[in-house]
């Protein structure tokens, strides 16, 4: 296979790998992000929920009532504070740093220990007749 092949495949495969990561950086990464905010809040509303429910074995019914409407509005405030716009606005420097400098050291890191290992290999031929 000619030099020219293995460069321009190699091109080919990283572009399309570049594509691939910037797609999870900028769409799936966020979801993720989102999903993880949404299951902390959650468990936060579970345990004020317990800690209602272990409250009122010592007081009335009505004050269990209140503590768990407290603790449900509590959660659906926190609840509306994660949205995909939120996400994006506090990850983008994140976002556009993985997607633009991380594919470009990446390129430059294969490139130069290709380089490297070329040159040795190149170095140590045998060049007897």
């Amino acid at each position: 296979m000619a030099a020219g092949n293995v460069k321009r495949g190699f091109n080919r495969l990283f572009v399309v790998a570049t594509v691939a990561w910037v797609l999870y950086g900028c769409i799936i990464f966020p979801f993720q992000q989102n999903d993880k905010g949404f299951r902390r809040e959650f468990d936060i509303y579970v345990a004020d929920d317990v800690t209602c429910h272990q409250k009122a074995l010592h007081s009335s019914t009505a004050d269990l009532n209140a503590c768990l409407k407290s603790a449900k509005d509590a959660w659906a405030v926190r609840r509306g504070q994660h949205s995909l716009g939120r996400v994006y606005a506090e990850e983008w420097p994140f976002i556009l740093a993985a997607s633009v400098g991380l594919p470009l050291v990446v390129y430059g890191a294969t490139w130069g220990i290709a380089a490297v290992c070329l040159w040795v290999w190149h170095g140590y031929k045998d060049s007897r007749p």
